[in-house]
């Protein structure tokens, strides 16, 4: 079965860490890009839990699971880098479910894990962004 952003469901099957809606977490030090985002991932149905910085990043990852991260790599206090860093130790898996929106990929993009899901580069289509999030639901956990 092929899921889509409007059937974030689809991930949650066989899955008893996830809430009844889907839970995403929006992570980007940029607030227009942080509301934008959440704003797009409420309509589809997620549940958003924001971070305007690493640290507050971290400390969400660390209560619950996710069906989805947007990630931005750098941030004050802690950095993308490092969150993702973070996730490949504690479950690589999860990195399948990370897309990051950023404006420094090419500065960054060796040090970046091969099994993400999807990078788009600031400024970003809306369109796209949506294409990323079906694209990571649809492949969650392989």
């Amino acid at each position: 079965m092929s899921a889509t952003i409007s059937n974030p469901e689809a991930l949650r099957e066989g899955r008893s860490d996830l809430a009844a809606e889907p839970r995403a977490l929006v992570a980007d030090d940029d607030l227009a890009i942080r509301s934008l985002v959440t704003k797009v991932l409420r309509r589809e149905g997620f549940t958003v839990d924001t971070a305007e910085n690493g640290r507050e990043a971290l400390a969400l990852l660390a209560e619950r699971s996710y069906a989805l991260i947007v990630l931005d790599l750098v941030m004050p206090q802690v950095s993308g880098v490092e969150i993702l860093e973070y996730l490949r130790h504690r479950d690589a898996r999860t990195l399948r479910r990370v897309v990051i929106i950023t404006a420094s990929v090419p500065r960054v993009r060796p040090e970046l894990p091969a099994d993400i899901c999807h990078i788009l580069t600031k400024p970003f289509d809306l369109g796209d962004f949506q294409a990323a999030v079906a694209r990571c639901l649809a492949e969650g956990d392989g």
